[in-house]
């Protein structure tokens, strides 16, 4: 077969670096996204393409693929989406969009909630964003 370990089951932990407990990686998890929601009050309901998330230790990968639905509401836009809270602010990256313009995507706050500004820093209305498309990565810290 040509591997050396072909197959492992450790019932402790992995050490990368060192023995001590800081190097302990003692937390795996990957799942999917089964559904987002508005959290902005606006009512929406999103079309969910695709999603997933890798969590490693504190930090936490997470990709998604999702459209605004067609709306006039003015609410500032917030989507509740994040698989775990993050422990501090990040920001994302914006694989595609079919929005027009300049724009950004951030986790301002601790929750697990992002939203979308434009350039400039203002946040976007729900309606400024109505049936827009997005593929988003998030790479972020977790406390969870």
């Amino acid at each position: 077969s040509g591997y050396r370990y072909r197959d492992m089951f450790l019932s402790g932990n992995i050490y990368l670096g060192g023995t001590g407990s800081a190097n302990a990686l003692s937390d795996y998890e990957e799942g999917t996204v089964t559904s987002i929601s508005d959290g902005s009050g606006g009512g929406l309901t999103y079309s969910l393409y695709h999603g997933r998330y890798r969590k490693i230790g504190d930090i936490v990968n997470y990709e998604l693929d999702f459209q605004f639905p067609t709306t006039s509401d003015t609410s500032q836009n917030t989507v509740t989406c994040l698989p775990f809270n993050p422990a501090v602010h990040g920001s994302g990256t914006i694989g595609y969009t079919t929005y027009n313009a300049g724009i950004s995507v951030l986790a301002l706050d601790t929750s697990n909630n992002i939203k979308f500004y434009n350039l400039a820093g203002s946040g976007l209305a729900n309606n400024n964003l109505s049936n827009v498309r997005f593929l988003i990565n998030f790479t972020y810290q977790t406390n969870a």
